[in-house]
């Protein structure tokens, strides 16, 4: 039993990447009494209209998701958003270090024991995936200087899973460092996903994970950035690798 709590901040781009990256994470460790955080930093106004009976008007697409993501986190367990409010493909424009200084401030306010983002590749190479990987880290880098013991995780895969969906990642992104069994958590993880009703993504993401969890088992994978440390390719990563555990 771990007696300590600790402060989890997941830093992605859209409502909805934080459910079908941690959904898992987020209900196991909000469920253990530690507080879960999340920072997103574009409204997602370039998605899909709708599934379903739902039609929704594009100018009213980017509210609509992010009053959607604080009721799929209500339900998860994790705390109010903060919601950036940014564009879709709108943060590559951005001036170099604005992004930045915003999640910065999230930190600040925050202060988390534990930093989860995307890494270089974004994990499927969208920009605004990549431009919250590098304003996530940078504010890390600004934010580890005041808080040595805050550690920084990338989202990672296992090579099974790289290999059967062909996914172009950097390396360290294909090093996962800890695997988090959410067999338990699973089902809420799925249904979660499914509450994206605005979202073909999500309720596409939601069958695939019935399927992967069966043929890969029920994982999320994750690759520590910060302190760098090393297992070898040759050790098999057990399930006690988990994230708050390390922070023992």
């Amino acid at each position: 039993m771990i007696d300590k709590k600790f402060k989890l901040l997941l830093v992605f781009a859209h409502p909805d990447d934080e459910t079908s990256a941690c959904g898992g994470i987020i209900i196991k460790y909000s469920t253990l009494g530690h507080s879960i955080d999340v920072c997103t930093t574009t409204n997602g106004d370039k998605g899909d209209l709708g599934t379903g009976d739902l039609k929704i008007d594009r100018r009213e697409l980017g509210k609509f998701r992010e009053t959607e993501q604080k009721k799929v986190l209500k339900y998860l367990g994790a705390n109010v958003p903060f919601q950036l409010g940014y564009g879709d493909q709108e943060l590559e424009k951005m001036s170099p270090g604005v992004l930045s200084e915003q999640i910065y401030n999230v930190y600040k306010k925050v202060t988390p024991d534990i930093v989860i983002t995307f890494g270089p590749k974004g994990f499927s190479d969208h920009t605004d995936h990549i431009e919250t990987h590098k304003a996530a880290t940078s504010a890390f880098n600004l934010y580890k200087k005041e808080n040595k013991h805050s550690k920084l995780f990338y989202l990672a895969a296992n090579e099974d899973f790289v290999k059967r969906f062909n996914m172009i990642l950097s390396e360290i992104e294909k090093s996962p460092t800890h695997n988090e069994d959410i067999t338990l958590e699973s089902k809420e993880k799925i249904s979660a996903l499914k509450m994206y009703k605005s979202q073909k993504d999500a309720q596409d993401l939601s069958e695939m994970f019935l399927t992967l969890y069966k043929e890969f088992g029920a994982i999320e994978s994750f690759v520590q950035i910060y302190p760098e440390i090393t297992i070898p390719k040759t050790s098999s990563l057990l399930n006690s690798h988990q994230i708050i555990n390390m922070m023992l």
